[in-house]
């Protein structure tokens, strides 16, 4: 059904990551050490199987830096015949012999794409040569790469910037995805962010204010292992919250998820327009301008009781209107 498929089951492994960009949604450090239980790790794995997810992705914080964690996940997974995904800034490819002979080791445990984050923020810590090292590497071993690049209206690094450098010192640079998108203010992007960049980002045509793609169809392990329903690009809010695995098995989560029709709402119109609909009576009323993007709107909702508890109460009078729209949907075969 639209909106519900599961399609990807996403894994923090760890906090800690030896860059602080000033754009990091989770606001991930050096100086935070927590990584999810080996055991618990499993047995989601396990238990994402049974479910049919078609991928599982590993994030962090920097999953590299959890080199056994992570080899032992990707491992499982592989005889799990799930697809795999790791994202990375590539801190570790110093040189293009250390990238090859390091990447080699998780390529055998059955890594099959690489996400390589870099940008402004990442350039502040890493040089150019560190991703293509990395991107040479993985190509090398064959493992499909992807570069995402998070954008502000000034900023120098976009994807054209990237394309130029794989051009001059890739020879496959074709084969590599570059994707792009602006900087929601989340996390340590809402933090490190004065009155005036969050204007700058709300006017930007690049700034996606639609429905979610993500909701539902991504599922979030973070690491002490709650569960939210969606790529987990907000912070990690108790109120976005569907359970923690231990206490409720990832199946209850799930369903749990697919039968809430606040993230239905979500999926289907998206958040910036939910809450244009819930202040619509409003002395001062949303709008789609007040937002840089749809996680930012989401950040918006769930730190906000009273907004929160009014969306709720909306959702639910909706449920006739969203069944509508889902059928429609799928008898269009569309998705998003």
């Amino acid at each position: 059904m639209f909106s519900r498929t599961l399609d990807e089951l996403v894994v923090h492994l760890t906090k800690f990551c030896p860059l602080e960009c000033d754009h990091c949604n989770v606001s991930a450090s050096k100086l935070l050490k927590e990584d999810i239980e080996f055991n618990k790790l499993m047995s989601i794995i396990k238990e994402a199987e049974a479910l049919k997810f078609k991928t599982i992705s590993f994030a962090g914080g920097e999953p590299f830096a959890r080199k056994k964690l992570l080899i032992s996940a990707l491992a499982y997974s592989n005889t799990l015949n799930f697809k795999t995904k790791v994202v990375t800034s590539a801190f570790w490819a110093t040189n293009p012999n250390r990238a090859i002979k390091y990447l080699s080791e998780f390529k055998n445990a059955g890594l099959q794409e690489i996400i390589f984050s870099y940008d402004d923020p990442h350039a502040a810590y890493l040089k150019e040569d560190i991703v293509v090292n990395a991107v040479n590497a993985a190509l090398l071993l064959e493992i499909k790469v992807t570069i995402q690049v998070a954008v502000e209206p000034d900023s120098v690094i976009d994807k054209e910037y990237i394309q130029n450098l794989l051009d001059k010192n890739c020879k496959n640079a074709d084969l590599v995805i570059i994707s792009q998108a602006l900087i929601n203010s989340t996390g340590r992007a809402l933090d490190s962010a004065d009155i005036n960049r969050r204007l700058s980002r709300r006017k930007d045509h690049r700034a996606f204010k639609g429905p979610c793609s993500s909701v539902i169809k991504q599922t979030t392990v973070h690491t002490d292992g709650s569960i939210v329903p969606c790529c987990g690009v907000v912070p990690n809010l108790e109120t976005m919250q569907k359970g923690t695995y231990g206490q409720k098995s990832l199946s209850q989560i799930v369903e749990d998820s697919r039968n809430d029709n606040l993230y239905r709402w979500i999926a289907l119109q998206g958040p910036v327009s939910l809450l244009c609909q819930v202040t619509k009576d409003n002395e001062s009323p949303f709008n789609e301008n007040d937002f840089d993007g749809i996680c930012d709107a989401c950040n918006t909702l769930f730190t906000s009781p009273s907004l929160l508890k009014k969306a709720r109460a909306m959702s639910e009078r909706m449920c006739d209107v969203l069944e509508l729209q889902e059928k429609i949907y799928d008898a269009m075969s569309w998705s998003h």
